[in-house]
């Protein structure tokens, strides 16, 4: 008896074939399941949100940190643009002058040659006060007109820096001349461009090829400044083609630092030109007026003295611009590039070339910025003064970190 129970508690091969079937079945349904299992883990892992229990606790520390640390850096970055769009607003007609500044005279004519005309507006992107001046320079004092025979001529007027073409702008450029040039000193000065782009060529179909104004920029930067234009000027006039604005846009000439050959006569002897690209990302044409003596400039030459153009609506409030230069070390100095500049700085050697000619090879006693006022040299000394304190900082943009180079600079620019 216990040995037929015995028999009848012993498996047959049939019955473990079957649970071997049954256990190796069971073991691919298991680990089928831990497969489709896993992969739904990680879905869900990589789509959990920074409290997701499945995460460690530091991965969740360090998420936490990173998502509530962006919210709180975009909501900073939120707070401050509207916080400066309402405190930094700016009405021009309360700030901009009803007339143009006269700064020189012809030397031999003594007729008016060279305005400025200092503008003042909140900025689109960044909400910040900010002013810009423009140089409108007369290209054909009475002394080289009566030398032609031409003694009813009509001035012939060259805008650099062009700023907001308002009501008072119009009214002074009619008043002086005749618009035939427009210098697009920089990709960073072409905001205004296309107002003048539309008023003088778009909205004046019917003048004469000669009648248009020529614009120039830099050389490496025309295809930038051909689609700022396009960009600005395609709404207003929908069915504007791109070529009309290549047409009328050209280029300073290549080597960056020769006035164009088809100029007028009494145009070229008038300038010298330098344009720096040594940092190309602030591309930007500097012009010397040789009958005055005059630098006229945008980014290359700063002067941060009080007082310093720049007025918001409220009179309480500090335009942040006075903060920012004081951050960057140029308030109260002048003339100054920022020293902040020298990260952008590409080829040294040929950004050294160029500030060298500006600041030794030109005999200006004057100098005309975007931002600041003008600095006229009235005397030797103060002429001296002002070289010396450009020099100062051409060497801090140029420094290359250590001293022996230092040296060298300095001895070169000497």
């Amino acid at each position: 008896m216990k040995r037929k129970l015995l028999v009848n508690h012993i498996p047959s091969f049939s019955h473990l074939v079957s649970n071997k079937n049954r256990i190796y079945n069971n073991t691919a349904l298991t680990l089928k399941r831990s497969f489709h299992t896993s992969h739904s883990f990680q879905a869900d892992y990589k789509g959990a949100g920074p409290d997701h229990p499945q995460r460690s606790h530091w991965s969740q520390r360090f998420l936490q940190f990173g998502f509530y640390s962006s919210l709180g850096l975009v909501s900073i970055l939120t707070g401050a643009y509207f916080y400066l769009k309402s405190k930094e607003k700016v009405t021009y007609q309360n700030f901009d002058a009803h007339s143009f500044r006269l700064i020189h005279q012809d030397p031999n004519s003594g007729d008016e040659c060279l305005w400025t005309h200092v503008h003042h507006f909140q900025m689109k992107s960044l909400p910040m006060a900010v002013s810009s001046t423009m140089a409108v320079i007369k290209l054909n004092p009475s002394s080289e007109t009566h030398r032609e025979g031409h003694d009813h001529m009509e001035s012939e007027l060259c805008l650099y820096n062009v700023v907001a073409l308002t009501d008072t702008v119009q009214r002074e450029l009619d008043r002086l001349g005749k618009v035939k040039m427009i210098i697009i000193p920089s990709r960073e000065h072409v905001a205004f461009a296309g107002q003048y782009f539309a008023k003088f060529i778009l909205q004046n179909s019917n003048s004469s090829k000669s009648e248009y104004p020529v614009f120039y920029c830099p050389h490496d930067i025309k295809e930038s400044i051909i689609e700022n234009l396009y960009g600005k000027l395609k709404t207003e006039f929908p069915n504007l083609d791109k070529h009309e604005i290549v047409k009328h846009v050209h280029t300073l000439p290549p080597d960056n630092r020769s006035v164009p050959p088809e100029w007028p006569l009494h145009w070229q002897s008038q300038f010298e030109l330098q344009t720096v690209s040594g940092m190309p990302y602030l591309t930007e044409v500097v012009l010397f007026h040789k009958p005055t003596k005059t630098l006229i400039a945008c980014d290359m030459v700063m002067n941060y003295k009080e007082p310093v153009p720049v007025h918001v609506d409220d009179p309480n409030h500090t335009p942040f611009i006075f903060r920012y230069a004081k951050l960057i070390g140029i308030y109260g100095k002048g003339p100054v590039i920022p020293v902040t500049f020298r990260a952008m700085v590409q080829d040294k050697e040929k950004t050294k070339q160029e500030l060298h000619r500006i600041v030794h090879e030109w005999d200006w006693q004057s100098i005309i910025v975007a931002h600041g006022n003008e600095m006229i040299g009235k005397t030797d000394a103060d002429v001296k003064f002002l070289k010396d304190e450009y020099l100062k900082m051409l060497i801090k943009i140029l420094h290359s970190m250590t001293s022996k180079n230092a040296l060298l600079v300095f001895c070169v620019l000497q």
